[in-house]
């Protein structure tokens, strides 16, 4: 059974030799390893090539994380792909771990993540931390109840080119408008196949406070972002679910106002944004959303109170101590990142 590991690169020499040698060291006797390099301006052309033939190189012209990964899934010939970002790292093991069962019905097998500073160094924080129950089954009933469910970055997958293939190419970001795919195939895969958790950790992910994905902090503009990104992402898989003739999201339950997250980010969004909030809603209704959101959280009674009370603060306050609300939850929710990151300087 063929692996095709595929490490996507853009300026990202510090870290891409660690990439690449983790990617070397994994235990599976038939595998390829592709580095798609998407126009760097460092020494990453040098670095990819100084490997020889114990890689494939792929050099084009800068088009996003998508538009690398479509070209080198092209170039692949595995049955089961992995997509490492530059800046992280697998274990030996990850393929013996995904890999040891056959998944013929399986559209993504997914892992853990242990969290690591920027000179690799580890820390006790891993994420998502997957158990027996998390099944295809339990996770359609999370995307019905809440829009989404427990799902890994982009290291932490292993994807089937069956489901690749049929979904079509991933939307770029100078096509479609969307920057990354990973929550754009944990959206799809159900639909695809079953999802398989394994408990184990294979993936180490690396911050170092330039990672591509926005990371612990408060900030108004990043979470504006990440909305609009939330929603271009449900019309593209949408559009997909409708191509293949599988369902859409409305017939499956799905939306993403029962999710919290996302319902924190249109929060955000309206509050601080409101000429580029892209729904024709109140602020009202937003909130009404956000609370519905919570109650369908799973979250103790005592977090549901903390969580409305933080809405309540973002909607319904002065815009100043609004953003102190948004500084004071994210400050603790981000309290061991920013160790991680005084840990490299």
């Amino acid at each position: 059974m063929m692996l095709s590991i595929i490490i996507d690169n853009y300026n990202y020499d510090r870290f891409l030799a660690d990439s690449i040698d983790s990617a070397l060291a994994v235990r599976w006797p038939d595998k390829e390893i592709i580095v798609v390099d998407d126009g760097s301006t460092d020494n990453s052309h040098d670095l990819i090539a100084s490997y020889g033939d114990r890689v494939v190189p792929l050099f084009k012209p800068n088009g996003g994380q998508n538009d690398a990964v479509n070209a080198a899934i092209a170039r692949s010939s595995g049955e089961w792909i992995l997509v490492l970002d530059a800046d992280d790292m697998v274990l030996p093991s990850v393929a013996e771990a995904a890999l040891a069962s056959p998944h013929p019905e399986a559209a993504v097998v997914q892992w853990g993540m242990q969290y690591v500073d920027r000179q690799g160094k580890g820390r006790e924080h891993v994420w998502p931390v997957f158990t027996a129950a998390d099944t295809t089954g339990s996770i359609k009933q999370a995307m019905a109840t809440t829009g989404y469910y427990d799902a890994s970055a982009t290291s932490a997958n292993l994807w089937a080119r069956r489901f690749l293939e049929e979904i079509g190419p991933l939307p770029t970001r100078d096509e479609h408008g969307l920057g990354y795919f990973d929550d754009y195939l944990h959206l799809l895969a159900p639909f695809f196949g079953e999802v398989v958790c394994l408990p184990s950790v294979q993936t180490l992910y690396r911050v170092h406070g330039t990672n591509n994905g926005y990371v612990g902090g408060f900030s108004p503009e990043a979470m504006a972002r990440m909305c609009a990104e939330d929603l271009l992402r449900l019309r593209l898989v949408d559009e997909v679910l409708r191509r293949t003739k599988r369902t859409s999201l409305g017939e499956a339950g799905v939306t993403w106002d029962n999710l919290l997250e996302h319902m924190s980010h249109r929060l955000v969004h309206k509050r601080f944004s409101p000429e580029t909030y892209p729904l024709n809603e109140t602020i009202g209704t937003v909130v009404r959303k956000y609370l519905g959101a919570v109650r369908r959280s799973g979250k103790s009674p005592k977090q549901q109170a903390i969580s409305a009370a933080w809405g309540m603060a973002i909607a319904a306050t002065p815009l100043s101590v609004a953003r102190r609300a948004g500084e004071i939850r994210a400050g603790r929710a981000a309290h061991w990142l920013d160790l991680l990151r005084s840990s490299g300087d």
